[in-house]
């Protein structure tokens, strides 16, 4: 075989694996691994130490999409895990990759409640503007100015 193709049989297959792991097709097989490395990177994260938290997940990320509801959270607790070690530029273009290609729509609105920094997703108003307009809506209309 030649030198071009063998390049091109090689980049073939590394595509295969690309288009694999967009379609969440790997993660299945993976499955064991994917969620033993997200119970060891809790632990490393409870006992303080994000970075090989961090470690952990890396390890198994190749084999997880950012469409699945297992994709989606895995790469959520990947974003909290990396912005622990400083890498907030990297956490949020994990979360904007999740809003952008999650199924879940719950999915979607953690990572933008995650964008605006907890603050729930597109929150213009204030918490306490909220409130009084939520009392308004009780009021007799007598009441109503």
């Amino acid at each position: 075989m030649s030198s071009a193709a063998s390049k091109r049989a090689e980049a073939e297959e590394m595509l295969r694996r690309i288009r694999a792991k967009d379609r969440a097709e790997l993660e299945e097989p993976n499955r064991s691994a994917i969620e033993a490395a997200r119970a060891m990177a809790k632990q490393w994260l409870d006992a303080g130490l994000p970075a090989r938290a961090e470690q952990e997940l890396s390890r198994v990320a190749q084999y997880v999409s950012f469409r699945s509801d297992l994709g989606s959270s895995f790469h959520l607790q990947l974003a909290s895990i990396v912005q622990k070690n400083g890498k907030q530029a990297e956490a949020r273009k994990l979360r904007q990759r999740v809003m952008k290609d999650a199924e879940s729509s719950s999915a979607r609105w953690q990572a933008e409640r995650d964008l605006n920094g907890g603050a729930g997703p597109s929150s213009a108003g204030s918490s306490s503007s909220s409130t009084a307009e939520m009392g308004n809506l009780f009021r007799l209309p007598d009441q109503w100015s």
